[in-house]
């Protein structure tokens, strides 16, 4: 790629096309055990243009099914 298409794909890509859709990545609750969020975390992968990459993150899902928060990767394992 040269730097003038670099620079036009920074100009014209809009960021919906190249995001990862929330219900992609793995999710718990808030009641959900540290333990439970470590076994999610530890099974999950996302896929992103036909590569799989682990998750740095985990959602946190209220009872009415609301985004309220993440718990990051590194967060469980300290």
């Amino acid at each position: 790629m040269t730097s003038i298409d670099a620079a036009r794909r920074v100009n014209e890509l809009r960021v919906g096309e190249i995001m990862i859709p929330l219900s992609h990545y793995p999710m718990v609750r808030t009641t959900s055990t540290l333990r439970d969020a470590i076994q999610v975390m530890r099974v999950s992968q996302l896929e992103v243009e036909e590569r799989k990459s682990l998750p740095r993150v985990l959602l946190v899902l209220d009872e009415q099914d609301r985004l309220i928060g993440l718990v990051r990767r590194l967060s469980l394992i300290h």
